[in-house]
């Protein structure tokens, strides 16, 4: 365990991350590093295991979902600065959004307190996301997800989501999902 893990997040953010086909061991490593229970994380670990959502390959995404769901455990991973790191990547188009949606998906279910905090998580994506244009290729799939914990939760959209859902109710894919959110 590196005693100051930000020059290590800070290299695999410019080589690893750089893009998401590469997907080599060293993000292996880092999760394995950010699951042991006396890791910290920072706004820049943060970003790293949020590009960890988007690699191709699965066993990466896997291993990123199974360390989500140990650090909700332990309370040691803010869910609202790794929802912003979540929107950050999809506003910029970083990687195939059905990838990090599978992975978040693997929270749902688990318990009630993965549930509040994947509604969290995706609260804060949609607080925070800037589409101006056309939204990405299976974005219905996460509205739907965050429908799901909306109500299982039985939590009320923030008002920017709202404000942001508000953009979009013309349309046509997400018209019903965006009715029954607002």
């Amino acid at each position: 365990m590196p005693q100051n893990p930000e020059p290590l997040a800070l290299r695999l953010a410019a080589s690893a991350c750089k893009h998401t086909d590469y997907s080599s061991t060293e993000l292996k490593g880092f999760l394995d590093i950010v699951n042991r229970p006396e890791f910290w994380f920072s706004e820049l670990t943060t970003l790293v295991f949020a590009c960890c959502f988007f690699q191709e390959k699965k066993d990466i995404r896997f291993m990123a979902s199974e360390v989500l769901i140990n650090s909700i455990e332990q309370r040691k991973l803010d869910v609202t600065v790794f929802g912003e790191k979540i929107a950050f990547l999809i506003s910029g188009k970083y990687g195939a959004l059905l990838r990090c949606i599978d992975a978040l998906a693997a929270i749902k279910d688990v318990s009630a307190v993965h549930n509040v905090a994947l509604f969290m998580i995706l609260d804060t994506v949609f607080k925070n996301l800037n589409i101006q244009e056309k939204l990405p290729t299976n974005f219905k799939k996460l509205v739907e997800h965050y429908l799901d914990v909306t109500a299982k939760t039985q939590q009320q959209p923030s008002p920017e989501a709202r404000a942001f859902f508000t953009k979009w109710k013309e349309n046509a894919s997400l018209k019903n999902l965006i009715k029954q959110i607002i």
